[in-house]
Formats: C-alpha cells, sequence, structure tokens
C-alpha cells in the first residue's frame, strides 16, 4: 500500500468516526430536549466545485450520517466567491440545525479581510460543529535546489 493511499484511508477513517461521533452527540442533544432530529433531509453545503478534496469530504459526511440517522444527507455544491457564496447560502437559511455547510478557513475566516461587503459574519452568524479535517500543507522545491530546510 503506498503512503498516498495509507493516507487517504486514515483520513476518511478520521472522517467517518468524527461524523459518526458529531451524528450522535447532535442527536443525544434533541433527545434531551424531547424533540427528534433529524426528521427531515439534512443539506450539507460544500462551497467548492464537484469533485475537489472539500466535496469529497462532504460526500463521504453525507453517506455516513444519512446511514448513521436513518435519513437523507445531500450534498450540495455551492462555488464562487471563494466560498463566500456556499457559506452566505447556510447563514440565510432557516436556523434549525437541516442546512449545514464545509467551511473551511478562506470563505470563514480571510473572507472578512478580503471582501468589503462580506454579506455574513462568521463570529455571529455561524455555530462551529465539529473540525473535520486539516489538510496537509507541504513546501516543495525543485529537487536541483541546494536547500535542506527553509533556514538554508
Amino acid at each position: 500500500m503506498t503512503r498516498h493511499l495509507f493516507g487517504i484511508l486514515l483520513t476518511a477513517g478520521t472522517v467517518v468516526c468524527s461524523s459518526l461521533l458529531a451524528s450522535s452527540s447532535v442527536a443525544a442533544a434533541a433527545s434531551t430536549a424531547g424533540e427528534m432530529y433529524p426528521t427531515k433531509p439534512i443539506r450539507i453545503i460544500v462551497p467548492y466545485t464537484p469533485g475537489g478534496n472539500t466535496d469529497i469530504l462532504g460526500r463521504l459526511i453525507a453517506e455516513h450520517l444519512g446511514k448513521a440517522w436513518g435519513i437523507a444527507a445531500v450534498v450540495e455544491n455551492r462555488p464562487g466567491a471563494g466560498g463566500t457564496i456556499g457559506v452566505n447560502t447556510v447563514v440565510k437559511a432557516k436556523p434549525d440545525g437541516y442546512t449545514m455547510v464545509l467551511g473551511a478557513f478562506g470563505n470563514i475566516l480571510v473572507a472578512q479581510s478580503l471582501y468589503k461587503d462580506l454579506p455574513y459574519d462568521p463570529v455571529t452568524d455561524l455555530e462551529p460543529v465539529i473540525l473535520l479535517a486539516t489538510p496537509p500543507t507541504i513546501l516543495t522545491a525543485t529537487a536541483g535546489l541546494p536547500v535542506q530546510d527553509v533556514q538554508a
């Protein structure tokens, strides 16, 4: 098994465990309040185009939440404006827990400093649920570059 494939499987396993943990804690909170949740399909907004890392992650989560809760979890791609269109879709949705967004560093934190008229405030308009993934960041250079680390 290659390291790349192992990394993908490890990430997928972490996502599945995280999503099942999230689903059980949300369901427990709802049942404590005397309500059944969910009673209708869940919308997971992915603020990027289909086929990318965030989309794949969203589809994995939707599949496992659907199985765990016995109700559909549907991925809806809403790309554009650095992901802010998708996030704004969730901000405008009824705040009943049935529309969620796979937010990222850019469209949640950086967007405030990039867009003068950002139609949402991530601090007051969104509620974080769970950290799902931390993508690797790697600095690479051509093999012929005569350095061994960033200090050189």
